[in-house]
């Protein structure tokens, strides 16, 4: 059996596969019981890319 990789914190890592749309949903589904910073942080990086994608569409 491989070693299990564990994070900082002691906790196992996993690594899944799993399509945009399922981890957007994911997120839809427990947005209520996120701590507040991680809404914030979460908003801050959908923001962030939002600019790249846009500012990507206006150079093409």
């Amino acid at each position: 059996m491989p070693p299990v990789m564990r994070d900082s914190n002691g906790g196992a890592l996993v690594s899944a596969k799993i399509s945009l749309s399922q981890v957007v949903a994911l997120m839809i589904e427990q947005w209520d019981e996120l701590a507040e910073g991680v809404k914030v942080e979460i908003v801050k990086s959908l923001r962030h890319v939002r600019l790249i994608f846009t500012g990507a569409q206006t150079l093409t």
